[in-house]
């Protein structure tokens, strides 16, 4: 680069002189010639960079979109600036999110029903005031097996 400066400056040679003097392209002597005449010298000007970090408004942004999309990281390389797996994992749990929250609770199978009904008529009889049968006349005790098959 700078022996293109000399040939040019103080030699006085064409460009066609130097391309086949040096064995460089046109475009990469024009691009230095003009760098030269906008810089005065063969080094490129500071340029002002991307940061290297998410802001406080990504973080927030992030923290958000992970409770509702599971597949929040590989929208997010997607379609905006790239992020990498260790910056999104540390920024998370930085926040307290340590896992996905689910959206609703799982719905209830054939297999958990019994045991949900126990769980559930368990809590109402020992909240209950009575211990004894609270139903009315005629319907069987929450004790009976019969109480499960009217549930089902």
């Amino acid at each position: 680069m700078s022996e293109i400066k000399l040939l040019y400056q103080a030699k006085r040679l064409s460009q066609h002189q130097i391309m086949a003097g040096l064995n460089v392209s046109k475009w990469e002597l024009h691009g230095t010639l003009n760098r030269i005449v906008e810089t005065g010298s063969v080094l490129f000007e500071a340029r002002s960079c991307r940061l290297k970090m998410t802001t406080a408004s990504d973080d927030k942004y992030v923290g958000l979109c992970s409770l509702r999309e599971e597949q929040l990281h590989h929208r997010y390389r997607k379609h905006n600036s790239p992020i990498s797996k260790s910056t999104a994992r540390v920024k998370l749990s930085s926040s307290g999110l340590r896992g996905r929250v689910p959206a609703s609770k799982p719905l209830l199978r054939k297999e958990n029903k019994c045991q949900w009904a126990q769980k559930r008529l368990g809590s109402q009889s020992s909240s209950s005031s009575h211990p004894k049968n609270n139903s009315p006349p005629g319907l069987p005790t929450s004790d009976s097996s019969e109480f499960f098959v009217l549930l089902f």
